[in-house]
């Protein structure tokens, strides 16, 4: 099989392709929003606490932590709709900030 040095290579080439292709469409449609990163690690960490704390199978965190990912931008999705250009980036950026704080003062980890 693969070294592991090259595997997580490969896993960190494969997240930060998908986060700029998140970022390219929005981009495509003349927007920018910059919380893209905020959104992904909500995901990232409801599946990393559900598999290693609720002993679930990483699949199965994978899978949850996809829908309350997509559950909170939806949440913050719905209010900023209206938002454009530089309120846009404003409003998301500061999502991005309040998850990264949250997440840093968080007990669990």
């Amino acid at each position: 099989l693969l070294n592991p040095y090259y595997l997580q290579i490969v896993m960190f080439f494969i997240i930060n392709a998908i986060m700029g292709i998140s970022i390219y469409f929005t981009l495509a449609s003349g927007q920018l929003s910059l919380g893209a990163a905020g959104f992904m690690s909500v995901g990232a960490y409801v599946g990393a606490i559900l598999s290693l704390k609720a002993d679930l199978p990483i699949v199965v965190g994978i899978i949850i932590g996809g829908l309350v990912a997509s559950l909170v931008a939806v949440i913050i999705g719905l209010p900023t709709t209206r938002l454009r250009g530089l309120y846009l980036a404003i409003a998301t950026l500061g999502f991005g900030e309040v998850v990264r704080v949250i997440f840093l003062n968080l007990d669990i980890t």
